[in-house]
């Protein structure tokens, strides 16, 4: 459902995609599988370490899955995990089936390396139609000389899935609330950091920020330097363009080059 040209197949790929997350969800929420892994800790049937450590993971995993919860709250867990797994699946596909690009001159192509222009269609105008993805965005930002196209290209590239996809992030959002809510949690980021190494929201904001501490001025001195070799503010959609131009002045490297070997 991300990648297959043919709209019938993404359908029927997203359809199984969401009845197989739904059907694990059911799974894996199931009192009577959780009733029979609480008893078996009960009983100590479960001996040597590796095999005590397997029972408390899946006894972890159930409770997170819903299933120590009273029946209508486990049913409602169980609809939410359904619909939250839908609305990601729709966000993946509306990235991945959009047909996201933009059209510059010829003359805006300068820089391109021959492979990329190679690669381009012209529209009716005698323009060049670039789409705008991953597999195109690492070349065009860092090679293109033109900025209007850079821009061009970096605004498209953030804005696929549009507002669809604004209003399906919004959705999840507060069904995850919801869902973490209902096993006890005070957040969706607390609900899944619990069984994490970093254990808890504040450690991870502490650890971020211990970070921001270390990095900020080492990040605004580079930024700086890329707004020199412009002559100008630096934006977003000039990062990878300067930048590829301090390491080939700095390290006589070309990226691209090297990757072939």
């Amino acid at each position: 459902f991300q990648v297959a040209p043919d709209k019938a197949v993404r359908d029927a790929s997203e359809k199984c995609n969401n009845a197989a997350s739904g059907f694990l969800a059911e799974v894996f929420a199931r009192a009577d599988l959780y009733a029979a892994l609480s008893a078996a800790a009960t009983s100590g049937t479960a001996r040597g370490p590796a095999r005590k450590k397997l029972l408390e993971l899946h006894l972890v995993s159930a409770r997170r899955a819903g299933a120590g919860l009273a029946p209508a709250q486990r049913r409602r867990f169980v609809d939410i995990a359904k619909q939250i797994a839908d609305l990601e699946t729709r966000f993946q596909a509306n990235l991945g089936s959009g047909k996201a690009e933009i059209t510059i001159a010829r003359e805006q192509a300068g820089g391109l390396k021959p492979d990329l222009l190679a690669s381009l269609k012209s529209d009716a105008d005698g323009r060049l139609v670039v789409p705008t993805n991953e597999s195109t965005a690492t070349q065009f930002l860092a090679n293109a000389t033109d900025a209007a196209a850079r821009k061009a290209f970096y605004v498209s590239l953030n804005q696929r899935g549009g507002a669809a996809n604004v209003a399906l992030l919004e959705q999840a959002i507060a069904l995850r609330d919801e869902s973490a809510r209902l096993l006890g949690y005070p957040n969706w980021a607390a609900y899944v950091l619990a069984d994490r190494m970093a254990g808890s929201p504040q450690r991870v904001e502490s650890f971020l920020a211990n970070i921001d501490t270390a990095l900020k001025p080492l990040a605004a001195e580079q930024r700086a330097l890329l707004s020199a070799l412009k002559g100008a503010r630096l934006q977003e959609w000039d990062k990878a363009f300067y930048a590829d131009i301090a390491r080939k002045k700095q390290f006589d490297l070309d990226p691209e080059t090297v990757s072939k070997y």
